[in-house]
């Protein structure tokens, strides 16, 4: 009891709220905001909404009177706010406003505060961090270090591997050349492993098969993981099967069925079958689309093209269903890049991909491995659901 108000790491509170009329009414006497999304239904309807949409601001507002009153509580002074609006709140939603210190620096009074707000169907509307500047007295004391325990955490963590699906592809071995030796990694080949034997740098690195095309193969490597690793902090999704060049017309049903199972339906069925893991580790993944998603299309490369576009939507979908139960997706679009998988395409199509970069060359590889270590270290909730491109001029 003593301690009863003390703020410690892990402190937490939730408060409830159900949005009313009043609480609009005043907001917008107050701000003057008169914008007819949050007013007029026919106005809402008009943009996708089924009523009007609860002030923004409004909904963040309930975190000052749970910072102010409860934790820390009085003294509590806002230094610096963070927050991403997740889903739209309506009239008479019921709010559940979650916050919880998620650091101490004991030498500046400060703390950080992880919150989220869900609705009445338990989905998150509103999620982001504060820090808040305390009085030294509010705090605990400092607890002592437990080197035990520190060093369990440390173990418990590095169990979780990074997949780097399409391993043996020149931009999976440069890849994994790239990741500290110390990492676990599990690198998938289809008839290529000695592309793999001939990295020496990484002391961690497990070779497995795996033919995406193969619904037994997929479901042999996916349990190998679950039993010996439990949880996937990353997943890198490479592979492609040979570049066919081919014109519309010569194109058939096979051609675009085996592009379409190597690029997009292979992920698919990879992240069904190891759906718990990949939340276990709450997972970042990156998938490999093209340039031309969004943009024209390449000449003679309709299948693959098409399939990364679908690889691209599936990643997306993703993203919006699970971004609130931890894991991160994301694609990248490098264009065309300098490898042996696309020397046979013609130097004409090559010089009009020259033209639509800025730097006037085709993509490296150090670029496109960059820019996926990029997205993996990127600690951003907002990064989610986004295709990176590199290097592409703005139609």
């Amino acid at each position: 009891m003593k301690n009863k108000n003390k703020i410690s790491l892990n402190s937490s509170i939730q408060e409830k709220v159900i949005i009313n009329k009043k609480h609009l009414d005043y907001f917008r006497s107050i701000t003057g905001d008169k914008n007819p999304i949050h007013t007029s239904k026919k106005f809402a309807k008009k943009n996708g909404f089924s009523q009007p949409v609860v002030y923004g601001l409004l909904t963040s507002s309930f975190l000052s009177a749970v910072i102010g009153n409860k934790l820390p509580g009085p003294g509590a002074l806002w230094t610096n706010c963070n927050f991403t609006f997740k889903s739209p709140v309506f009239l008479n939603d019921e709010l559940t406003i979650e916050a919880k210190v998620i650091h101490i620096s004991y030498s500046t009074s400060m703390i950080k505060i992880d919150f989220s707000i869900k609705n009445q169907f338990h989905k998150i509307v509103l999620e982001g961090d504060s820090d808040i500047k305390i009085d030294l007295k509010q705090i605990s004391k400092k607890p002592k270090k437990n080197l035990n325990i520190k060093k369990s955490f440390k173990r418990e963590k590095t169990n979780y591997p990074t997949i780097i699906i399409g391993g043996s592809s020149e931009i999976g071995t440069h890849l994994i050349k790239s990741f500290p030796r110390d990492k676990i990694l599990i690198a998938t080949y289809r008839n290529k492993k000695n592309f793999l034997d001939k990295i020496s740098n990484q002391k961690k690195l497990i070779k497995e098969k795996l033919d995406v095309l193969n619904n037994q193969s997929i479901k042999k490597f996916c349990k190998k993981i679950k039993l010996k690793f439990g949880g996937i902090s990353e997943l890198i999704y490479l592979p492609a099967g040979n570049l066919l060049l081919k014109n519309i017309k010569e194109t058939n049903y096979k051609d675009f069925l085996k592009d379409f199972e190597i690029n997009a339906l292979g992920f698919l069925k990879i992240f069904q079958t190891m759906e718990k893991e990949l939340l276990l580790g709450k997972a970042k993944i990156v998938l490999m689309s093209t340039e031309s998603v969004g943009s024209i299309p390449a000449k003679n490369q309709s299948s693959y093209v098409a399939s990364k576009s679908a690889l691209s939507s599936i990643g997306k979908s993703i993203a919006s269903e699970y971004s609130n139960r931890g894991i991160k997706i994301n694609i990248i679009a490098p264009g065309l890049i300098n490898t042996k998988f696309t020397k046979n395409i013609p130097e004409v199509s090559k010089e009009i991909y020259r033209s639509q970069n800025l730097s006037g060359e085709l993509t490296n590889i150090d670029e496109v491995t960059s820019l996926i270590k990029f997205i993996l270290n990127n600690k951003y909730t907002n990064n989610n659901g986004m295709t990176y491109y590199i290097n592409k001029r703005e139609n």
